[in-house]
């Protein structure tokens, strides 16, 4: 949408090399503030899940902040 490339209410499909695909297309939600609405389509499996321990004394436990 912001570089034009898309046209509102157009699909655009995007494929995986093994063959999943996935579906987007928006609607302008405010065109002179930049904001779109957008909906995307397709299928989700969840392969793994993790817990993260962060040390509350760590410095850059969320990263490096400026």
């Amino acid at each position: 949408a912001a570089e034009g490339e898309l046209e509102e209410g157009e699909t655009w499909t995007q494929e995986s090399l093994i063959g999943s695909s996935f579906s987007a297309r928006y609607r302008w939600h405010a065109r002179d503030r930049g904001e779109i609405t957008p909906t995307i389509t397709g299928a989700a499996h969840v392969t793994g899940e993790a817990r993260l321990r962060l040390d509350p004394d760590d410095p850059f436990c969320w990263g490096i902040r400026p």
